[in-house]
């Protein structure tokens, strides 16, 4: 299994005009900022930026997504996971980095609200526990509602309570992207 950043590394070095960073990710991609990574062992400062963030997404990815061996998890729970990683698999400044650009729930996440109706994320404001969402569906009532966007940032009564799991509602939340 570890093989794969040294034969990926070898394959690509071999393949014509390829660039450095593309290079670099392939190589680096599990190296941990405390040098307990792999194959290089590499440390800090010794494992390129573009190593060090695609060490980030390739853990997030990994977490997240539905894999043969697991259930991908929530992102908002992974990303608390990955903060406690933070000093020792990662770089702190980067994980930040990457919270602010996807989000505490990031767009399709699926969000229980104060005003116990039930919303999907479309996007992040600078405010990143006051997202944009698409509401859809009173929890109390178990009715659908007509589908409305609304920017969390400019509400003070409504927020977010917690993300939620697609299947508990048997919701799939691409839909209600579609429709704005």
């Amino acid at each position: 299994m570890r093989g794969h950043v040294v034969d990926s590394h070898i394959i690509l070095s071999k393949t014509p005009g390829i660039n450095q960073n593309a290079l670099d990710v392939a190589a680096l991609h599990h190296e941990k900022y405390d040098g307990s990574g792999y194959p290089g062992g590499k440390k800090g400062d010794e494992i390129s930026l573009l190593g060090q963030m695609s060490a980030i997404v390739d853990v997030y990815d990994a977490l997240t997504a539905d894999r043969c061996y697991h259930k991908g998890q929530d992102p908002s729970v992974v990303l608390k996971r990955m903060l406690s990683w933070t000093g020792s698999h990662f770089n702190s400044g980067l994980v930040q980095e990457f919270i602010h650009c996807v989000g505490i729930y990031p767009p399709a996440t699926l969000v229980m609200l104060s005003n116990h109706h039930l919303a999907v994320v479309t996007e992040n404001n600078s405010n990143l526990l006051a997202p944009c969402v698409v509401i859809f569906l009173n929890t109390k009532s178990r009715k659908t509602v007509e589908p409305v966007l609304i920017d969390l940032s400019k509400q003070e009564k409504i927020t977010v309570i917690s993300s939620e799991a697609d299947l508990k509602w048997n919701v799939e939340p691409q839909k209600y992207l579609d429709i704005i």
